[in-house]
């Protein structure tokens, strides 16, 4: 009887829409000190004046504070000491390196959930799927 119990709850909570948007944990990229080390070098690499030359040089593991990945695309959340946070969004190309698509800096209002989720899916090359838009947006909103 417990297994029955047991399925029947795990079936529950599958449906169920918070668990869907909890779904974000599984697009979030595990922070090692190799990962974030990538990430600060990808985005100095190629970043496009957000950072100041000072934050660029010294942009560490320290400053990312989160990526997500999913497909194609990895979002990159950097912060600095003298620039707003910032994502950095990437796409991966056919030749395996990953460019820069855009940047996103501030917050987004709960009331404007829909529209930064429409702004990411309309970057160039598509955009992030529906899931990592919102996962995106929800970020943001969360603080």
């Amino acid at each position: 009887m417990r297994i029955v119990f047991s399925i029947s709850l795990f079936g529950l909570l599958a449906a169920s829409p918070v668990l869907a948007a909890g779904g974000c944990g599984a697009l979030k990229v595990k922070p090692t000190v190799a990962s974030r080390t990538a990430d600060a070098a990808l985005v100095r690499r190629t970043d496009r004046g957000i950072l100041t030359p000072a934050s660029k040089r010294s942009l560490g593991p320290r400053n990312i504070d989160m990526a997500m990945a999913e497909g194609s695309w990895r979002l990159v959340w950097v912060s600095s000491k003298d620039a707003e946070s910032s994502v950095y969004f990437f796409k991966r190309e056919p030749k395996g390196g990953f460019a820069l698509v855009d940047t996103w800096g501030g917050v987004i209002a709960p009331d404007d959930r829909d529209g930064g989720i429409d702004w990411a899916r309309k970057l160039k090359g598509g955009g992030p799927s529906p899931r990592l838009a919102g996962c995106f947006v929800d970020a943001l909103i969360a603080g």
